[in-house]
């Protein structure tokens, strides 16, 4: 609740809750605005989507200094530009997460949920904050260690390889491992990757494993071999594909007759090649991706040892994971 920033109910002048997060969520859409030097009040003042109108949240978010006046003319009028401590402020109040492996377990938002408007989703406001973050700290950081013709390449393999086109190439194995260029300043990395076992035909891929998880001899944390280099940092994102679904937009339900199993296991940086939420802000593959939202990461393909970390029918994934997973690809 919002009682977490009793100090800044204090400074709102005893102002209800309910006014303040609209206010607040005014004060992130200027700035979204701050590179265009603000927003006009004529061009916003009767707009309402918080739930009040901008011209309202002015009053409030000029006394408390969240804002200030960046231009008054007398054709266009006045244009409002956030302040540095506004900036802050917006931050605090939100409580965005603070990390990636915060965010995808991120439920610091359900507070907001109430305040949310039929044309605005206030809710959304902690997570678009950690992700502005995020890509001005990527694009802060990112070095650029290779030619342009060996980033070509890569990116053309990329392609290729999202389109399933083609597979491992050897020559890449010389560019694993390269922090802040292909991937972030990490030592090791837990990534999931799910499977999808169909029991209804003989000699289907995994076939072989429906008995043994039926007789439970196949269970959870027991070590499999897996050399397969598309794996996930979003265990949400291993359950769907190992629902049977192609994508996250595919509408397919899981068979009863299917097995879900999600592996996990801990990579060392100098096995990964591509950190695909990484290079969204890289000059040389910003564009390319055609599947952001799995967060996948490409490792070098080498037989390794896993751990299993779930094992679910259609049943388990509807009353487990079903609610939660739509929930998440909400937001």
């Amino acid at each position: 609740m919002i009682t977490k920033f009793s100090y800044f109910i204090k400074e709102s002048l005893s102002e209800p809750e309910e006014k303040v997060v609209r206010c607040m969520t005014w004060l992130y859409m200027l700035l979204v605005y701050e590179n265009n030097n603000g927003m006009w009040e004529k061009d916003w003042m009767r707009d309402n989507r918080m739930g009040i109108t901008f011209e309202e949240a002015i009053i409030y978010l000029k006394k408390s200094g969240f804002i200030e006046l960046y231009a008054d003319t007398p054709i266009s009028g006045k244009q409002w530009k956030i302040t540095k401590k506004g900036k802050e402020e917006l931050y605090v109040f939100f409580n965005p997460p603070k990390t990636r492996e915060e965010w995808l377990n991120y439920d610091g938002n359900e507070w907001l949920k109430k305040y949310d408007t039929n044309v605005y989703k206030i809710s959304g406001t902690p997570n678009d904050l950690y992700e502005r973050k995020y890509d001005n700290d990527v694009k802060e950081h990112i070095q650029y260690t290779l030619t342009n013709l060996e980033y070509y390449k890569i990116r053309d393999w990329w392609g290729k390889y999202q389109h399933n086109q083609v597979g491992w190439w050897t020559k890449l194995n010389k560019y694993l491992g390269l922090k802040n260029d292909l991937i972030p300043d990490y030592k090791e990395i837990t990534l999931y990757r799910g499977l999808n076992i169909k029991c209804d035909i003989p000699y289907q891929v995994g076939y072989h494993l429906c008995d043994k998880i039926k007789n439970k001899e196949l269970k959870i944390g027991d070590k499999v071999e897996c050399n397969k280099p598309s794996w996930t940092i979003d265990v949400n994102v291993a359950r769907s594909f190992a629902s049977g679904k192609k994508g996250l937009q595919d509408a397919r339900a899981m068979k009863d007759y299917e097995f879900g199993i999600i592996l996990k296991h801990t990579f060392n940086y100098k096995e990964i090649l591509i950190d695909t939420d990484w290079i969204i802000n890289h000059k040389f593959f910003s564009g390319e991706q055609i599947f952001p939202q799995e967060l996948e990461v490409i490792v070098q393909p080498k037989k390794r040892t896993v751990e299993i970390m779930e094992i679910f029918n259609s049943d388990d994934y509807y009353k487990k994971f079903w609610k939660k997973k739509t929930e998440y690809y909400k937001e």
